[in-house]
């Protein structure tokens, strides 16, 4: 099945929000206190008051999975600098999987902070999510730190240093 990426129209969006709960479900039974409060901030709205949310389309228009990107300066938890690009929720439901649709969302947020001069491309990712992390490292993310658990559950913070011949 052929994807194609762009970003998601606001009418989009419950559908954005619907990925991201299939996709999340994986954790809902070991750590249900953690997915709850995640999906309750209704994430990809979120990320749209304050950046851009991009989706995963099939063929026939249906949007399958999505991520979330926060330029520089955009808003953001204290632990990313401010001048930091951010790639947040990547969130593709498992029947979707498998089908590289993770990777090229990834690289569209790339695309994104080069476009907007970002020196480093943030994210944070618990390390329960074994294959988001993977994905990440894989694609050059390297791990920054750990951060304080949430909801029981540890997060760390990766960074994806971007093209110097791309920030001026």
């Amino acid at each position: 099945m052929e994807y194609r990426i762009r970003p998601a129209e606001e009418s989009e969006l419950e559908k954005a929000e619907q990925a991201a709960a299939e996709a999340f479900a994986d954790y809902e039974e070991a750590h249900r206190e953690w997915v709850e409060a995640l999906l309750a901030k209704r994430p990809m709205h979120e990320i749209a008051a304050g950046g851009e949310v991009l989706v995963g389309v099939d063929g026939d228009g249906h949007v399958c999975a999505a991520v979330g990107y926060i330029a520089p300066g955009g808003p953001r938890r204290d632990f990313f600098p401010p001048e930091w690009a951010i790639l947040r929720m990547l969130s593709v439901p498992a029947r979707h999987r498998g089908r590289g649709i993770a990777r090229r969302l990834v690289e569209a947020v790339i695309a994104r902070a080069v476009r907007d001069r970002a020196a480093v491309l943030g994210l944070y990712s618990s390390p329960v999510m074994a294959t988001a992390v993977g994905l990440y490292k894989r694609m050059g993310f390297v791990h920054q730190r750990s951060l304080p658990p949430e909801h029981g559950l540890p997060d760390d913070l990766y960074a994806l240093e971007l093209p110097r011949h791309a920030v001026r």
